[in-house]
Parts: structure tokens; sequence; C-alpha cells
């Protein structure tokens, strides 16, 4: 039988619980502010439904997590959305561990006149991602400033990223894209 050989920060995580028990509860604590973010955008709802496609569900959200979205911990949610038969539009705010928060607005090509319309109107700092499945990638690196995007080819994201030393203020960053999508449509 080969013998094992971890590196002493594999170790670490091995025989320590602190590292695990401390990412739990920082995924506890996004949740939690992500639900109480939510709920503070329900109470406008009805500014949704008069912007987005019928059947886009502005009274409840979705908030999921998981611990490997290329191999970190991250927390979703996704308020207001749209998700029938392969057609998809989402307002996506998402925590990535080790990486970066960001608020995007993710399509399916049916809403490409969406994704014009926010092309056109939004500042600079989105950045944009057209076709495939490229558009589920959360690393800034993978986007163009959306004025750079010239057509889309299917489905579509744009975004606008973060870094966690903006973390303090996340709400308010968050919210003021939120503010912008909605000016924008």
């Amino acid at each position: 039988m080969a013998k094992i050989r971890l590196n002493s920060a594999q170790w670490t995580v091995l025989t320590s619980p602190a590292y695990h028990i401390a990412t739990r509860d920082l995924m506890d604590v996004l949740h939690t502010q992500l639900e109480k973010f939510r709920d503070s955008l329900l109470k406008n709802a009805n500014r949704f439904k008069t912007i987005l496609p019928d059947g886009t569900d502005v009274y409840s959200g979705r908030i999921t997590r998981g611990m490997n979205h290329k191999k970190c911990p991250y927390v979703v949610l996704d308020y207001p959305r749209l998700i029938t038969n392969g057609t998809f539009l989402l307002f996506r705010t998402l925590f990535w561990l080790g990486h970066n928060y960001s608020f995007s607005v993710i399509g399916s090509s049916e809403f490409a006149n969406i994704f014009f319309k926010l092309k056109d109107s939004l500042p600079e700092g989105w950045r944009a991602r057209v076709g495939g499945k490229e558009i589920w990638s959360n690393d800034p690196q993978d986007y163009l400033p959306i004025q750079e995007i010239k057509a889309t080819k299917g489905n579509w994201r744009v975004a606008r990223f973060f870094d966690y030393d903006e973390f303090p203020r996340w709400e308010s960053l968050v919210r003021s894209s939120i503010e912008q999508i909605i000016e924008a449509l």
C-alpha cells in the first residue's frame, strides 16, 4: 500500500477542526445576510414585476450554497429569477469564498433584448460575457467591459465584480448595481 504524503497545509486541514468550523460559520453568516437582503428587496417586489417578463419569481427567490465551485465554497441569492424549460433570467448575488463577490444578470438567448438594453445603458464598470457555458464563469478575467461586446451568441451575463476589501459595503454596492439595472430597463 502506498504511503500518503501530505504537505503541512493539508495536514493542518486534516487534523484541525478550526478551519472547517470557521468555514461553516462564515457560510451561515453569508446565508443569513442574503436572507435579510432578499427580504428587503421583497418589500419592493412590484418594481421588478413591472420591468421583467411574465412568470418571473419576484415573491420568493432562492438561496443556495455549496462547497465546490472550482474547489471553493459559495453562497448565491437568485432574486428575482425566471427559470422555465431551458429559458432563464436571473439576478444573482454571489459570494465566492477565496475569490470575490459579484452581482450579475444572467439570461438565455430569448432575452437578448434585455442584454442590449443593458449594454446601451449601463455605466462603465460593468462586464459581460456571451455564449455557451462560459457565462457561468465567476472569474472577472473571463469578461470584457460591456461596451466592447458587439453581439450576443446565445446566453449572456452582465456582471460587476467586487474584491473582498470592499466587503463592509457589500449591500450598498449590490443594491446600487440593482438600481442601475432597473434604471436601464
